[in-house]
């Protein structure tokens, strides 16, 4: 039986970049779809900090997704590296399974 899961990410960005952090999470957030996220929020929760949240169809799918979100070569989330404090290895991913 596949679970749908709910994905939550959380980082700290640079505070020199936040608008052009802000600029490229319009591109993350046009493309997640095409991963099969869906009811994707995205918002500031503290001062340079940010969440990202969606669900996934399975569990598959997450596991798919958390090795794209670590690929600095990958053509949309790679250019994330240089706003995220630390980069992208810093990027917390959790996921929770829904029934």
């Amino acid at each position: 039986m596949n679970q749908t899961c709910r994905i939550y990410i959380q980082y700290q960005i640079k505070s020199t970049y936040i608008k052009e952090y802000e600029n490229m999470m319009k591109k993350v957030i046009d493309y997640l779809p095409s991963l099969g996220a869906n009811q994707i929020d995205w918002y500031n929760c503290e001062q340079d900090t940010y969440l990202e949240s969606f669900s996934l169809p399975t569990v598959s799918h997450f596991v798919a997704l958390k090795k794209l979100r670590n690929k600095r070569k990958h053509s949309i989330f790679g250019m994330l590296d240089q706003f995220i404090e630390g980069g992208i290895e810093n990027i917390q991913i959790h996921a929770i399974k829904v029934q």
